[in-house]
């Protein structure tokens, strides 16, 4: 599945470079060179299980790019030309999409490559230079998204250390499949048993990863309300969504909070929407992009006149030693067609859950030197519930049957998550960290069905 236009202009307003997303200044598509980036930039990032190739815009300052400007940028940077590089250089071919953004009332190209990767795709012919004849683009490479020495996010051929991740996956999407397989045509009753048969009969002694978590939610809470109160900007009454993950394991001792640190959590980004949960926002104004607070990364972004008829309330602080927080205000909040509704949308807290995990997972296994060996112990707590109703806004599907309304104000899960989660077991975890905010509008579920095609859909996306 592909994003939208919708979305991926505003991944382009809040741009910064990651392991799914590649920014490039403009070039000539019709030239050996620049079909050499284009395949390239498709492989990688097909490679890196999807993600998208951004054209026209510098990759340090993020801002667009006025000189090399084609005229027309629809006929320069062609569906079927993009499409026909992909299908030819490509050892396992794939579909991909051009998008036309605007910015600034500006088109930009954006090749969008989608999620699925199987096996490793490598170049199944060359290019070369029509005058010296030299291989510009050699035949059996992988080419892949990789992290520089100071921790920046490129474009490069897979090394040594590029092939677990690259393996995790086409592991992941293969256990993806099987996973469809097992429920397709095994009971749900047996999958317990099966799952019992299957797990290891002894475990460690756990750690108390709930306290340490909570403990850190309330630690996190206070940062937001103190950058809160600097701020001079005021806040309406809203709800929010906390997450509070402490890592559970060794942690590598060469972090600090440096810029190497920040450029970490960047290209750690997966990014599955347009604002993803603990993202940098490099083009954001100053005051919204992070600094360094008390020995951590903070990031506060207010942004209560948004043209995109949704205004945004999100803070988020990262810590050396392992542990992250971000508090977002609640979307139906900050919309301006359900705020005056005091609603929460059924399909919202399932896609807020399953990217802050997937995001906080993806940043913590960045910041230990064995993701096996670590796990995040993590504490989640939604705000301001009681009064509110549940509702079918923002989704197709149509319960007739809400509940409601909630009559605590307060909803708080606590899960242990393992630094190796492979993306095909989120969905379990999405479900197990709902429960305990759904029932509070009078006993209300959402089925186990349901969450697995609402993150599967998110998944298979990337902005």
């Amino acid at each position: 599945m592909f994003p939208s236009v919708e979305d991926t202009t505003q991944l382009i307003r809040n741009l910064s470079e990651s392991y799914s997303v590649e920014v490039k200044s403009w070039f000539d598509p019709a030239t050996a060179e620049g079909k050499v980036k284009l395949i390239k930039a498709m492989i990688a990032l097909r490679n890196n299980n999807g993600g998208r190739l951004i054209i026209g815009f510098n990759d340090d300052s993020m801002k667009a790019v006025v000189d090399g400007r084609p005229a027309d940028v629809r006929e320069t940077f062609g569906q079927d030309a993009i499409q026909a590089l992909a299908s030819k250089y490509s050892s396992d071919p794939f579909e991909v999409l051009v998008q036309y953004p605007q910015n600034d009332d500006l088109e930009f190209p954006v090749v969008c490559v989608p999620s699925g990767v199987r096996t490793p795709v490598a170049t199944k012919g060359e290019v070369k230079d029509p005058d010296t004849q030299k291989v510009l683009l050699p035949i059996d490479t992988v080419y892949v998204r990789t992290l520089r020495s100071n921790n920046t996010v490129s474009t490069s051929t897979a090394k040594w250390q590029d092939w677990e991740r690259l393996c995790a996956h086409c592991f992941d999407n293969r256990e993806a499949d099987i996973g469809r397989f097992m429920r397709r045509h095994l009971d749900e009753s047996m999958l317990p048993r099966l799952a019992t048969l299957l797990s290891n009969a002894t475990t460690p002694t756990p750690v108390d990863g709930a306290t340490l978590s909570a403990e850190w939610l309330n630690a996190g809470r206070k940062a937001f309300d103190s950058r809160l109160a600097q701020s001079t900007v005021s806040i309406p009454k809203i709800g929010y969504f906390e997450i509070a993950a402490v890592i559970i394991g060794e942690v590598k001792e060469t972090l600090e909070p440096n810029q190497s640190m920040l450029n970490l959590i960047r290209s750690s980004n997966r990014r599955f929407n347009g604002i993803p949960f603990f993202a940098t926002l490099d083009s954001a104004p100053p005051n919204g992009r992070p600094h360094v607070v008390n020995d951590a990364w903070e990031r506060l972004f207010i942004d209560l006149a948004s043209d995109w008829g949704s205004d945004t309330v999100d803070f988020w602080r990262i810590e050396a030693g392992g542990r992250l927080y971000e508090i977002r205000g609640f979307d139906e909040d900050l919309s301006q067609g359900l705020k005056a509704s005091r609603s929460i949308a059924i399909v919202l807290p399932i896609l807020r859950v399953a990217d802050a995990l997937i995001e906080a997972v993806s940043i913590g296994r960045a910041m230990v030197p064995t993701p096996e060996d670590a796990s995040l112990a993590v504490t989640l707590r939604w705000t301001d519930l009681a009064g509110r109703r549940l509702s079918n806004a923002r989704w197709g599907r149509m319960l007739l049957q809400t509940n409601g309304p909630a009559i605590d104000d307060t909803a708080i899960a606590s899960l242990t998550v393992p630094l190796d989660l492979p993306d095909s077991a989120l969905a379990q975890r999405t479900f197990a960290a709902l429960a305990p905010f759904y029932r509070k509008f009078q006993g209300f579920e959402v089925s186990r069905k349901v969450i697995d095609e609402e993150v599967q859909m998110m998944l298979s996306r990337t902005y």
